[in-house]
């Protein structure tokens, strides 16, 4: 457990889970009891022959309870390896030198770490820390991130939409009830970075990773909502190879993700019952360069490539489009 300014951060080793009782504990050590050592980590263990009774120990007295000499290498281990598990988008220690030594700034704040976060996504990509290593190692978001941080010629432009996607976020993680936030070590990490407003280069990968949270809860919301109603009349539009004009379509939901062929941003729209689903090869903007947003209504041609259910949803997936106007719903709202 990473101890910051009185909050708790949890790092599981791969597949265990801290009981809730024990997440709000100081930074304390139940084996030598010196409360006045200032710990920034502490670890919770568990007796082998004894499932249920867990101890709280501190990193200097891990290796009392542990076979080896090197109890330090041994936490470090667990901590770092349940990070890459747990959050896509955090880094080890070589990431770290390789950056020059964050440990400059002791502190990030939470909103600048969520904009750059979304204009870095929306440039690039969402790319995990696993799955940059896995790309011949290809820099992750948080490490783009990071290095935004040090190095203004890893900047990229930031949009209206990155600022107000930020306080998006920020406005879900602290509207969290406290069921939503203790499902897992991974929700309290990241409802307590939106309590304390920044993170340490430590919690950066929780911090940057809250966008894919929020995006996956804003899809799960919206299904609830109203797809589970609706998919049931959902019809596949037109035949394979059909080229239309079509006109009118809400767009749903969006995202992008790097592949070896370069960044792919997915692309969701309705229009009575129809779904379209178009993988592009760039980022719809508008006139102002404003990314997409629930809501707006977009005209554009394309060719019906394939008639596919996902999730018991029909969808009609379409490709080699144009698009040839776009309504931004939410400014005509606020201009009306």
């Amino acid at each position: 457990m990473y101890h910051q300014t009185g909050d708790t951060f949890i790092f599981p080793a791969p597949g265990q889970e801290v009981p809730a009782e024990l997440i709000k504990r100081d930074a304390q050590c139940e084996h030598c009891g010196r409360e006045w050592l200032r710990r920034n980590d502490t670890f919770i263990i568990e007796e082998v022959d004894n499932p249920g009774n867990f101890k709280q120990v501190g990193r200097n007295c891990l290796a009392d309870f542990l076979r080896s000499t090197d109890a330090d290498k041994i936490g470090k281990f667990f901590e770092q390896f349940s990070t890459f598990i747990e959050s896509s988008g955090d880094w080890g220690e070589d990431d770290i030198e390789r950056a020059g030594g964050w440990n400059q700034i002791d502190c990030f704040d939470i909103k600048e770490i969520l904009i750059k976060t979304s204009a870095v996504a929306r440039v690039f990509g969402w790319l995990g820390n696993t799955q940059a290593k896995e790309s011949d190692y290809k820099l992750s978001t948080a490490m783009r991130v990071m290095n935004w941080w040090y190095d203004s010629r890893s900047a990229c432009e930031v949009l209206d939409s990155d600022k107000e996607k930020a306080t998006q976020i920020i406005e879900w993680v602290k509207g969290l009830s406290v069921d939503e936030a203790s499902k897992n070590s991974y929700m309290i990490n990241i409802w307590q970075l939106g309590q304390v407003g920044y993170a340490t280069y430590q919690t950066m990968g929780y911090a940057c990773s809250m966008l894919k949270a929020y995006d996956k809860a804003m899809e799960i919301e919206y299904k609830k909502t109203k797809w589970q109603e609706e998919k049931k009349g959902l019809k596949y539009y037109g035949e394979i190879g059909q080229r239309d004009g079509l006109k009118d379509l809400v767009f749903q939901w969006g995202t992008s993700f790097e592949t070896n062929f370069g960044v792919t941003y997915l692309y969701k729209f309705q229009k009575e019952n129809y779904v379209f689903v178009w993988f592009a090869s760039k980022a719809i903007l508008d006139d102002a360069y404003q990314e997409l947003e629930v809501g707006d209504v977009v005209d554009l041609k394309g060719t019906v490539k394939e008639h596919k259910e996902f999730k018991s949803e029909k969808q009609t997936i379409i490709t080699r489009c144009k698009v040839s106007n776009i309504k931004k719903i939410k400014k005509e709202n606020n201009n009306g």
